[in-house]
């Protein structure tokens, strides 16, 4: 089972990845931290490849949802399939309106899971000064840093 679940969190690293690269090319960059660090990496992540675009979810505009590039199995949640007007205006509850919504629809923080219920680890900038970000799992212990890093699968 153990192998299983390592065999799962390296494809939805890749999944993940190839996701950011189309963020990139459609954005000119990843997703960045929120500047007031309202949302942490990974809910940025997972907001922005569900099509929350990062400076629109800190704005005062209108949210504008552009299309999801991760695959809605990933996210544990079917956006499309939801009424977009209940999604509340960016500049509610501290602009943090837009997390708080996943939060209470998915029932969970909004990020995405590694088969042990982890949160993966998103860091871009990069904190040790590398280009690229970086995109791991904690691994089965939920310890052990960068087990199944986007560099591993290069």
């Amino acid at each position: 089972m153990e192998k299983k679940n390592i065999k799962k969190a390296k494809l939805e690293i890749v999944a993940i990845k190839t996701a950011l690269e189309n963020y990139y090319l459609h954005h000119g960059d990843y997703p960045v931290s929120c500047e007031n660090k309202i949302c942490t990496n990974e809910e940025i992540l997972f907001l922005s490849l569900a099509g929350f675009k990062h400076d629109e979810i800190f704005s005062d505009s209108k949210i504008v949802r552009h299309p999801n590039l991760i695959p809605s199995n990933l996210m544990n949640f079917d956006l499309d399939s939801f009424d977009m007007s209940n999604i509340p205006d960016s500049n509610h509850q501290g602009g943090n309106s837009i997390a708080l919504w996943f939060m209470e629809t998915l029932g969970r923080d909004p990020a995405f899971l590694d088969p042990w219920g982890k949160k993966y680890v998103y860091e871009y900038p990069r904190e040790d000064g590398e280009s690229g970000f970086l995109l791991y799992s904690m691994g089965p212990d939920g310890r052990t840093e960068r087990e199944f890093s986007q560099d591993d699968l290069n």
